[in-house]
């Protein structure tokens, strides 16, 4: 009976703003709740992961390190659907909804430079299947423009057709 706070300690939901201050709530209540008083930010929970360390490193490390465990302990916030229900005795974040854009955006673009960049890749290389002259044209183009050469290249690569026609004298027959 000596020890009845620590009860009452993990009997609660803690959440924290992103300005620091932090809210306690004794009985579970839902993140669409938590979301409409604190309009612009999401609520997330915060997860520990340990990742397992190779042997040699886990040996090598398991040495110096005071505490048990053979790995890394990696923090990952994870964002809950308006219809989740926060539970007593776990930690949430308000995160605020420009962070969020920020990092899915950041992934999304490394994602789509990737693919565009394997995607050029590919049409260069049908290209230079299909016509071989057609890249010693591009590289004309690059080194003859009028500065720019980035539309240059556009230019070249829209397949922009020229002609090759050969010269013809005029005869002297108009005299």
């Amino acid at each position: 009976m000596g020890n009845c706070q620590a009860v009452d300690a993990a009997a609660v939901a803690v959440i924290q703003h992103p300005d620091g201050q932090v809210e306690s709530y004794s009985c579970p209540l839902s993140a669409s709740d938590i979301m409409a008083a604190n309009s612009g930010h999401y609520v997330a929970v915060i997860m520990t992961v340990t990742h397992p360390r190779s042997s040699s490193a886990a040996h090598h490390h398991s040495s110096r390190r005071s505490g048990g465990g053979d790995g890394n302990q990696v923090r990952y916030l994870k964002l809950l659907r308006p219809d989740d229900t926060l539970l007593v005795g776990h930690f949430y974040r308000l995160v605020s909804f420009e962070d969020v854009l920020r990092e899915f955006g950041s992934k999304r673009r490394v994602r789509l430079s990737k693919l565009l960049a394997k995607k050029e890749e590919e049409l260069r290389k049908q290209r230079e299947e299909a016509n071989p002259s057609s890249s010693v044209v591009e590289g004309e183009e690059e080194t003859t423009g009028s500065g720019d050469s980035r539309n240059s290249v556009r230019v070249a690569r829209k397949g922009q057709w020229r002609p090759a026609l050969q010269t013809i004298a005029e005869a002297d027959s108009f005299k």
